[in-house]
């Protein structure tokens, strides 16, 4: 799927309806940013460990050293632990920031504000649009895994506490890198998982709302 929206042609369109007004073209700008920071955020984290781990040798000694804490570059790896979860963390606020931006988009241009903004949320918004192309993928997405681990991992760091964010080597799988912990929320349990799993994970639900805002450019 391609994940160019095309925003000129979205501002093009508001500005030559008789409602138009600054604050949806504000809206617009503020996506468009949101995605701007995510790239940024994204590869700040992948690469937070680069030419401080050895990848490839994931079970030699310099990593092991690094991890029990006995190596000479520990203050360095203890930053870039830090860098690490600080992006995590800001990619997945970020992701999440975009779509509730989009909802509130999506509120205004389609469903003439009936939502109040301090009501509106992707789900409500989902739940009034007219059956079509854009309610279809829009539930589709707030279905999906990554929705909901996006929404339980915010609501636990901001409400509970941060969850584990450790380096880890895999034996059986010959792989070193960071492991997000397992958390539960509201009866569920969400299983551990490496970052490049998680990062990949949160690009899914990043592009799955660019999407969306290519279903309503077309339903437009």
């Amino acid at each position: 799927m391609s994940t160019a929206w095309n925003l000129k042609e979205l501002r093009t369109y508001i500005h030559s309806q008789r409602n138009a007004d600054r604050l949806t073209l504000e809206l617009i700008d503020s996506v468009n940013r949101n995605n701007s920071i995510f790239e940024y955020h994204m590869v700040t984290a992948r690469d937070a460990l680069k030419g401080i781990l050895n990848y490839e040798e994931p079970q030699g000694v310099d990593n092991l050293m690094l991890i029990l804490g006995c190596s000479d570059r520990r203050e360095k790896f203890h930053c870039a632990n830090v860098v690490s979860e600080a992006n995590l963390i800001s990619c997945i606020h970020t992701a999440r920031s975009l779509l509730e931006n989009f909802a509130q988009l999506v509120n205004r241009i389609s469903l003439e504000s009936s939502i109040d903004v301090a009501d509106c949320t992707p789900q409500k918004v989902a739940a009034k649009l007219p059956n079509g192309e854009l309610k279809t993928k829009f539930e589709e997405l707030l279905s999906s895994h990554w929705f909901k681990y996006t929404s339980a991992f915010t609501n636990t760091i901001k409400h509970r506490q941060l969850v584990q964010h450790q380096v880890a080597i895999s034996f059986v799988d010959n792989v070193v890198g960071i492991k997000i912990g397992a958390f539960e929320y509201r009866d569920t349990r969400y299983q551990a998982c490496w970052a490049n799993e998680f990062l990949q994970g949160v690009i899914d639900l990043k592009n799955g709302t660019i999407g969306l805002g290519q279903s309503l450019n077309r339903t437009l």
